[in-house]
């Protein structure tokens, strides 16, 4: 069994399960626009091979759609890291739910990710397959830029991510 923390997936791995160009990925790392996170297998020696966990393929699986939809790399992989790297208290929804970082929401709620220029990212919960509840997310006040919210349903990377990377099954231990 694998645990989302061990640095096992090259970037060539890690870049075909999330879509992301491996020259393009590797570049961002270069240039710091994607950080490297404590954990990450960074390659000590050049021409050395780079490892990365299932952690890291999902920030950068998020990183990825987002950036599908028009935000930049940078915003991208940081609004990722609120869902990896960070939980959801109770009181900061509707519903009352918790969670974990790197974790879903329960069965019957999906798990959301909105991220709006100036504003950041928010994870939030909603009623599986049901409407998502963006109103206090979008009608804050105007901070500087504005622009389109980007709304990812993390549970579709967190699956393509794992069926691309651990096609066996072999998903890590809660």
């Amino acid at each position: 069994m694998t645990d989302t923390d061990t640095p096992i997936f090259t970037l060539r791995q890690v870049a075909a399960a999330t879509g992301w160009n491996l020259g393009t990925m590797r570049d961002h790392f270069v240039k710091g626009v994607f950080p490297w996170h404590e954990g990450d297998g960074k390659a000590r020696v050049a021409g050395s091979t780079s490892l990365l966990s299932l952690r890291a393929a999902i920030r950068l699986g998020i990183a990825f759609q987002l950036w599908s939809l028009g935000v930049s790399p940078k915003n991208a992989f940081k609004a990722a890291t609120t869902f990896t790297d960070f939980g959801t208290a109770p009181s900061s929804n509707e519903f009352g739910l918790s969670r974990l970082a790197g974790n879903i929401f329960p069965d019957g709620y999906d798990t959301i990710l909105l991220w709006r220029p100036g504003q950041g990212a928010r994870v939030m919960p909603t009623d599986e397959g049901g409407f998502v509840n963006i109103n206090q997310f979008i009608c804050a006040p105007f901070s500087g830029e504005s622009g389109p919210v980007a709304l990812v349903r993390v549970e579709d990377v967190v699956e393509a991510v794992m069926a691309a990377l651990l096609p066996d099954g072999d998903f890590p231990a809660a």
